[in-house]
């Protein structure tokens, strides 16, 4: 265990650098936004601040990519001859990616309840603050889980490219090709399938949505539920693991220095 905890400090210090001059540009970029909130109250910094939210989806699956990436072009010789299993390096990457991503997107969000403070928000988007607390740590793991998910696949990519080493020398981007196919176009079709139904369609559930009330219009702004089913979450674990069992074994069997 503390040769993994050593390996994974080593991940985050590989990735400091540029890390903290994006938490950098981030902070900057907040300090702005809480100008514009305090000098105009037009809003438009808090349109900016949801986007950067989101965007926080992709920010694993590009740091997988990435680390992956710069590991094959320089230090793989070094790396897979490390005393860990493939799932254990892959692990290391992927603890720093969820660290960094912790620390920007805990920043954003505070910058935009900074924002949302500050503004004069017309009454019907006006929600209480234990609201926005629950509705934003519906997003939050909305956005991590989803991240993490793509993150796998992103790994899965990678992974599989430099698998293909061994016997292509060029054309390897269409293994990466394949999979991101079959993570999309491939899951999306099955998704449309009686199978799918039968395999999933259990434990139904609903979240419940309340829209911010309105006196003036109250026809759109009654609550409504979204239906999900146990049986989805657990079959998207299921291709998770998958996923990720079948990135560390080709690590450890078929990627070759």
């Amino acid at each position: 265990m503390q040769a993994w905890l050593s390996l994974a400090r080593k991940e985050l210090r590989l990735s400091r650098a540029l890390a903290l001059g994006g938490l950098a540009v981030l902070i900057v970029a907040g300090f702005f936004g809480a100008y514009l909130a305090y000098r105009y109250h037009s809003g438009v910094e808090l349109a900016f601040a949801a986007i950067a939210i989101m965007a926080h989806i992709w920010y694993i699956p590009i740091y997988m990519l990435d680390s992956l990436s710069k590991e094959w072009r320089h230090t793989a010789h070094l790396w897979l001859q490390l005393p860990h299993s493939g799932w254990s390096l892959l692990v290391a990457k992927l603890v720093s990616g969820i660290v960094w991503m912790l620390a920007s997107f805990i920043i954003t969000s505070l910058f935009t309840l900074w924002f949302v403070a500050v503004e004069n928000l017309p009454s019907h988007l006006q929600l209480p603050w234990a609201e926005i607390w629950r509705y934003g740590g519906m997003a939050a793991l909305m956005i991590f889980v989803s991240g993490l998910y793509m993150g796998f696949w992103a790994m899965l990519i990678s992974v599989s490219m430099a698998s293909g080493k061994r016997f292509l020398k060029k054309g390897r981007w269409l293994i990466g090709l394949a999979v991101f196919l079959i993570a999309t176009w491939g899951l999306g079709a099955f998704y449309h399938t009686e199978i799918h139904d039968f395999i999933t369609h259990w434990g139904l559930f609903h979240i419940t949505i309340t829209p911010p009330a309105d006196n003036m219009n109250t026809m759109f702004h009654a609550p409504f539920q979204i239906p999900l089913y146990a049986g989805e979450l657990f079959f998207n674990l299921f291709i998770a693991a998958a996923v990720f069992y079948l990135s560390g074994w080709l690590l450890d069997k078929k990627v070759e220095v």
